[in-house]
């Protein structure tokens, strides 16, 4: 490079390039540490101290257990929402209902409290927890289930979950975000 030091990394002021390395970045090396230490580390130790875990939190972990899929009329449409989203999700609930009542809609959540919340909303046809973002549990849900598309309402959307959604080409929306410039 006439005039001046060449790294080995000629940008050329694309951010494609840039964009593509924290990708990988993420894909490789981050996501490795996250599948294989993080998650593990995570979920073995709230299996030791389940006992003496807050009623809460052993109420999600018997609901992600899994051990009882039930079996819907067809493939779902799939909202996913936290406590506080269900509410956002309630409107778009009885607009698919509307729209495709012969589509079942499943609704998945993280916090027990939305269990309480959604618990016998109409145009449900099943409502259960989100399983644990690892590949194995996402898996099993995904195969059973087999959603023709996931919903996402506003800001509880997963690593794992989404990379599942990508590689099994399953549609995925993100509903009522707020994103910040």
């Amino acid at each position: 490079m006439p005039g001046g030091h060449h790294t080995g990394h000629d940008f050329n002021g694309d951010p494609t390039v840039v964009l593509r390395f924290f990708i990988f970045v993420y894909d490789e090396i981050i996501f490795f540490f996250y599948r294989f230490v993080a998650v593990p580390l995570a979920l073995g130790l709230l299996q030791i101290v389940r006992r003496v875990l807050p009623v809460k939190i052993q109420e999600m972990m018997i609901d992600r257990a899994m051990r009882n899929l039930q079996a819907l009329p067809g493939s779902p449409l799939w909202i996913h929402a936290s406590s506080g989203e269900i509410e956002y999700a309630k409107s778009v609930i009885r607009d698919l209902k509307i729209h495709f009542p012969q589509v079942p809609v499943l609704v998945t959540y993280f916090s027990p409290s939305a269990k309480r919340l959604i618990q016998n909303f109409p145009g449900i046809d099943l409502a259960m927890a989100l399983p644990w973002d690892r590949a194995k549990d996402l898996e099993k849900f995904l195969d059973f289930y087999r959603p023709k598309a996931c919903l996402f309402a506003r800001t509880d959307v997963w690593p794992k979950l989404s990379n599942q959604l990508r590689l099994r080409k399953i549609p995925s929306l993100l509903f009522a975000a707020t994103l910040a410039a």
